[in-house]
């Protein structure tokens, strides 16, 4: 009786083809993540220009003001400048009572004020929950607090105008990225605003958990996304970070009460 040979493979066959499927997986996995962040990277953006487009929308109703960092600061119901814009981005919610000085309360969760790539954890007090406050990746870009703390205060509490600010819109940084545990909506300082000083040295006194400069981390490849006040948005990498003439320094570069002479770091 004739017997039929079933062809099979053989134990050191099946070694070598699982051996080749890992190496595989392992280089593609690398490029799956490449791939996947390259995605997050450019939602981000796409938030970015809609609340580059949404300020455009609220100056036009609020004679060319952009809306302080925050009003009615350490009250429970304190708003901070993502609740003056939130209008302009989801017609639902409510409007600004006093144009240019109060925004109506804004508790809601927002797609575009979050950065899919900040998986930071946020750590909220007692008092912090009862003011609603949501997740928010980006925050306000000013003066540096340290050189010019006369002009941070100013722009972090009162309505102010472009010009103002500066001659040069494509030059200046407008919104930050900054995926920090105490970055949220309807918070007062220090998630509310970036600076120079921080962008270079972290809040390490702010804690715990601590944060560490550079502070240029908030994507997998490392590098962040600025929005600027012509409304377009530039990524900066860890190589190529931000510099000097993308940060708002006085107009008119004279010595600040306070502070030391105008002019940049080196």
């Amino acid at each position: 009786m004739n017997r039929t040979t079933i062809p099979a493979f053989t134990l050191i066959e099946l070694l070598v083809v699982i051996s080749i499927i890992a190496l595989l997986i392992a280089l593609l996995m690398p490029a799956l993540s490449i791939a996947r962040e390259s995605g997050r990277r450019a939602v981000c953006m796409s938030n970015l220009r809609q609340i580059g487009i949404a300020t455009e929308m609220y100056k036009q109703e609020n004679n060319q003001f952009i809306p302080p960092c925050i009003v009615r600061e350490g009250a429970l119901d304190q708003e901070s400048w993502d609740g003056f814009i939130q209008p302009f981005i989801n017609a639902n919610a409510p409007r600004p009572e006093r144009p240019g000085y109060e925004a109506g309360a804004s508790f809601d969760v927002v797609d575009a004020f979050i950065c899919p790539s900040d998986q930071v954890p946020r750590q909220r007090s007692a008092e912090d929950s009862r003011k609603g406050a949501a997740v928010r990746s980006y925050s306000r870009v000013l003066h540096n607090s340290v050189f010019y703390p006369d002009l941070w205060v100013h722009f972090f509490i009162s309505p102010a105008k472009v010009e103002d600010i500066t001659n040069n819109n494509s030059k200046v940084a407008y919104i930050s990225e900054w995926h920090a545990w105490f970055n949220w909506r309807r918070n007062n300082w220090p998630g509310n605003f970036v600076d120079e000083n921080s962008y270079e040295n972290g809040w390490a006194t702010i804690g715990p958990p601590q944060e560490t400069a550079p502070r240029v981390l908030d994507h997998e490849q490392g590098g962040q996304n600025f929005l600027f006040y012509d409304t377009h948005v530039q990524w900066f990498a860890v190589k190529r970070a931000m510099h000097g003439q993308h940060w708002p320094v006085p107009k008119d570069n004279r010595r600040r009460p306070g502070g030391r002479p105008g002019g940049r770091r080196r």
